[in-house]
């Protein structure tokens, strides 16, 4: 399985969660408090999508994502990003396939 593949099914994975979270006041048939608390949830789990968005982002135009979709995001946060694709872009080249059959690694 590719890294990407696993970030997208990552970001549909949290767009479920937010959705999931959003509708629980509606489960406990609350009302007072139901307008922030989706507020909070939309907000902090919008910043999670931009995070994922922006390490899915080809590595040419991921300095324009980061600031298009995370404005008040930090150059060290920035690095962090910019690590973790080389990371595991590296980890991937190093690592056989998954889909690879055991006959294909067999010394025999």
């Amino acid at each position: 399985m590719q890294f990407n593949t696993v970030l997208v099914q990552m970001l549909l994975d949290t767009q479920a969660v937010k959705t999931i979270l959003l509708d629980i006041p509606s489960l406990g048939r609350q009302t007072s408090g139901a307008a922030g608390y989706a507020k909070f949830v939309s907000r902090e789990m919008s910043k999670a999508e931009a995070l994922l968005k922006v390490i899915l982002s080809p590595i040419d135009s991921v300095a324009d994502t980061y600031g298009a979709l995370l404005p008040e995001g930090t150059p060290s946060e920035f690095q962090r990003i910019l690590e973790l694709k080389v990371v595991v872009k590296s980890s991937l080249t190093a690592t056989p396939s998954l889909t690879a059959t055991p006959r294909q690694y067999d010394d025999n």
